[in-house]
């Protein structure tokens, strides 16, 4: 989990900025689940880490969270259409995610 740590300080600033507005964007629009508002853009980082450290396949990243932003329309509708399943399924998504970096990370 220090790997997680180290790359969780590191992440931009903007990063959490934007993916907390579009939490909150997507929070007002649905059932108002304060948890989900909370961890999405914790989901998005651990799901970040594990494409760019533990997949061993080339995966395109760029459409999960929302930074940075692209200015192509069809882009950010890809975006948003991703990051909306992502946000339905924040919870579990956080924890199936720290348990599998816990698993992986472990002695």
């Amino acid at each position: 989990m220090q790997a997680f740590t180290k790359y969780i300080q590191n992440l931009d600033r903007e990063f959490w900025i934007y993916n907390y507005l579009a939490a909150f964007i997507f929070w007002v629009f649905s059932d108002n689940a304060g948890s989900m508002l909370l961890l999405f853009p914790l989901a998005v980082a651990i799901i970040k880490f594990i494409i760019t450290f533990y997949v061993n396949q080339p995966l395109d990243e760029r459409y999960v969270g929302f930074y940075p932003l692209d200015k192509d329309p069809l882009k950010v509708v890809v975006a948003v259409l991703i990051n909306a399943i992502i946000f339905a399924a924040s919870i579990p998504v956080t924890i199936i995610g720290l348990i599998y970096l816990w698993w992986k990370e472990r002695p």
